[in-house]
């Protein structure tokens, strides 16, 4: 796979690490699902659709690459989040799965509440469901202005925060 995003003109094609993308302004498309439905309701459908792309994009690198390990595979995320402009992604994960930590500088979308809250972190949620195998959720978003840096806490589902 190519590390850097490549753009076809001819074709009118965005790829990143062999996936074709779609730019747009999210954080626009977020605000605008968050008052056509109010936040809770947005925050559902953004999760349930970025939980499902992320356990895709996780089975989609482990086909490619059978024998990866799981921070090769997180690695590898972490440099698609850094090409599409999410920002700087760094996951710290605590014994075999049962706490992850999602840190993710200069983020694209700031917010801890409504459709922003899921964009960026449900999509994790979703990596660690399937390299794992059980459902995560995340426990608390929460900005830093002074660091700019977004931070959430995954925890497999029904384990208390």
């Amino acid at each position: 796979m190519v590390e850097t995003p490549e753009w076809d003109r001819a074709k009118g094609e965005l790829r990143i690490l062999g996936k074709r993308h779609l730019a747009l302004d999210a954080e626009a498309l977020c605000r605008h699902l968050d008052a056509l439905v109010g936040q809770s309701v947005a925050e559902v459908i953004i999760g349930n659709h970025e939980s499902r792309l992320g356990k895709e994009d996780a089975e989609r690198f482990r086909r490619g690459k059978p024998n990866a390990s799981i921070e090769e595979i997180i690695e590898t995320i972490s440099e698609t989040d850094l090409l599409s402009g999410v920002g700087l992604t760094k996951v710290t994960i605590q014994g075999s799965g049962e706490s992850v930590s999602v840190e993710i500088s200069n983020p694209y979308v700031k917010e801890t509440t409504g459709a922003a809250k899921s964009l960026l972190f449900e999509y994790w949620s979703g990596v660690f469901s399937y390299l794992f195998g059980k459902e995560y959720d995340s426990k608390g978003v929460y900005f830093n202005e002074s660091t700019n840096v977004l931070t959430t806490r995954l925890v497999p589902r029904g384990r208390a925060g």
